[in-house]
C-alpha cells in the first residue's frame, strides 16, 4: 500500500459519499445501513490491514548483537525479507556516549566539523548477497571523512564544535536511554526472498563495543513516510461518513414512524 493508492481511495470515498447524498431519497433505510456498514468496515479494515502488513514481523529482517571488540567478520547471517523495497542497515547502540560523541565514533555525515581531527573508531564494510551474487555493498568512508575534515577551516570548525557541544549540553538528558543509530546504507530486496548479510570490521572499535552494539536491518521508513496519516484519514472518512449515514437512516425511521 502506498500514499498515492490511499489518496485515490480517499478520493473514491468522497465521490461515493457525494453520490449517495444526491440519490439519498431513492435509497431505502436498509440500503443506507448496508452502505454505512461497508464504509465503516472498509475504513477500520484498512487501518488494521496497514498495521498487519507493516508489522515488526514483516519490516524487521534482522536484529542481532555485534562484537566490535575484534577485527574480522563480526556477523554472517541469512535474512528473509517480508516486503519488497529498500531495506536499511543501522548500527544501534545504547545512548550512553551521547549524540555528539556517538557521531564522532561512527563518522556520521555532517559531523566532520564537530569532531576533533582524526578517524572515527568505526571502520566497517558490509555486503548483501543472494545465491552467491552480491546485491549491494557499503561501509565506512574514511578517505572521504579525512578529505572533508582537511577541507575545513580549523578556526571555524572549532567554533562550530564549541557551539554544538554547548547546545547539546542544554538538551542532553543523562537519564535518556533512547538508542542511538548510525546508518550503514541500504539495499533493494524482493519480499519473500532470502539474503545473506555479512559485516566485517577492519579494526577493533572498543568504545562502541562497550555500548552493546546491534545490527538492525529493516524496511526503509522513507517508503512508508506519511502513509499512517493517510490511512488514518481514510479510516476517519469511512467511519464518519458511515456514522452519518446510520444517523440519517435512524432519522428516516423516526420520521416514518
Amino acid at each position: 500500500m502506498t500514499n498515492i493508492l490511499v489518496m485515490w481511495l480517499i478520493a473514491a470515498q468522497l465521490v461515493a459519499l457525494t453520490a449517495i447524498y444526491f440519490v439519498r431519497a431513492r435509497l431505502s433505510r436498509n440500503a443506507f445501513i448496508v452502505l454505512a456498514t461497508a464504509f465503516i468496515v472498509a475504513g477500520v479494515g484498512a487501518l488494521f490491514l496497514t498495521e498487519l502488513v507493516y508489522s515488526t514481523a514483516n519490516t524487521r529482517a534482522l536484529y542481532a548483537p555485534l562484537d566490535l571488540a575484534r577485527a574480522g567478520t563480526v556477523l554472517d547471517a541469512r535474512i528473509e525479507t517480508g516486503l519488497s523495497g529498500r531495506y536499511d542497515l543501522f548500527l544501534e547502540t545504547d545512548h550512553t556516549p551521547g549524540i555528539a560523541k556517538f557521531g564522532c565514533l561512527t563518522g556520521d555525515s555532517g559531523f566532520e566539523a564537530l569532531c576533533p581531527r582524526g578517524d572515527p573508531e568505526l571502520d566497517a564494510a558490509w555486503t548483501v548477497s543472494e545465491e552467491g551474487s552480491t546485491v549491494a555493498r557499503g561501509g565506512s568512508d574514511l578517505p572521504g571523512w579525512r578529505a572533508r575534515q582537511a577541507a575545513l577551516d580549523p578556526t571555524e570548525a572549532a567554533r562550530r564544535r564549541a557551539a554544538y557541544l554547548a547546545d547539546m549540553a542544554k538538551v542532553e538528558n543523562p537519564s535518556d536511554v533512547t538508542p542511538l543509530f548510525h546508518s550503514l546504507g541500504g539495499f533493494g530486496a524482493v519480499g519473500g526472498r532470502s539474503y545473506g548479510v555479512k559485516l566485517v570490521l577492519r579494526r577493533p572499535a572498543p568504545t562502541l563495543a562497550a555500548l552493546h552494539p546491534r545490527l538492525l536491518v529493516g524496511y526503509s521508513d522513507a517508503q512508508t513516510r506519511g502513509l499512517g496519516l493517510w490511512v488514518i484519514l481514510f479510516c476517519l472518512v469511512g467511519v464518519v461518513g458511515g456514522g452519518a449515514m446510520i444517523l440519517a437512516a435512524r432519522a428516516r425511521q423516526g420520521t416514518a414512524s
